[in-house]
């Protein structure tokens, strides 16, 4: 915690940077400080570069070097690595893997926040089971995944980062629900530009946010 405290403080500060065993131990362990993966884009990006300096994806870190991990002729949505290991620079909004940016933040966000529980009523009591590092998504899961949680879900991985502590409150889960309705209103007003129910709605979700009325109250994961 401090060491993640330390870095939000100041990130371009040198002293401030995660020691690289620190970071694949958050990288690699589900339950290891949480919020380096919730609390801002930056340091989800830190928490991906390798002691070399080098951004990989959680998949392609795990798998390089296995055999038959080296695809260079493949496309780029490959269960391997696409791209030779010291490739660089970057190119804008993909790794050094090779994989989209956004796709790996969302792989690291789902793998250390999102909790499942059985309902198989002859499982003993309902277990939380926490995803270890070897279940990994490979690259095609990663970007199916991805693309279909943004389009269904409304948001955005920017939408997923605050530097509060108590990232799973009340208010901040209402928060994600007012930007969900308000994306949805938004498509429905473009699909219906006649309709004045869904312009009137978008309306008063933006008074209510005003007024302080008409929370959406998500409740807590268990």
């Amino acid at each position: 915690e401090e060491a993640v405290n330390n870095f939000l403080k100041n990130p371009k500060r040198k002293a401030n940077k995660i020691p690289p065993r620190l970071r694949r131990l958050m990288r690699m362990v589900a339950e290891v400080v949480p919020r380096c993966a919730t609390s801002s884009k930056e340091l989800a990006l830190h928490i991906l570069t390798t002691q070399q300096g080098l951004i990989h994806c959680r998949f392609h870190e795990l798998k390089r070097g296995t055999k038959g991990a080296k695809d260079f002729d493949s496309p780029a949505l490959i269960v391997g690595v696409p791209y030779s290991k010291n490739m660089v620079p970057t190119d804008q909004g993909f790794l050094h893997c090779g994989c989209d940016e956004n796709a790996a933040l969302w792989e690291l966000f789902w793998f250390k926040t999102w909790i499942v529980t059985s309902a198989n009523p002859r499982i003993p009591g309902f277990q939380r089971m926490r995803a270890d590092a070897s279940d990994v998504l490979n690259t095609r899961q990663c970007a199916f995944f991805s693309q279909a949680f943004v389009a269904g879900s409304l948001l955005e991985i920017k939408d997923m980062y605050s530097e509060d502590p108590a990232h799973d409150s009340v208010e901040w889960l209402t928060h994600l629900r007012r930007l969900q309705a308000d994306r949805m209103i938004f498509v429905l007003n473009q699909s219906l530009p006649h309709d004045s129910k869904w312009e009137y709605a978008l309306a008063k979700t933006n008074k209510d946010k005003k007024d302080g009325d008409g929370d959406v109250v998500m409740p807590r994961a268990t």
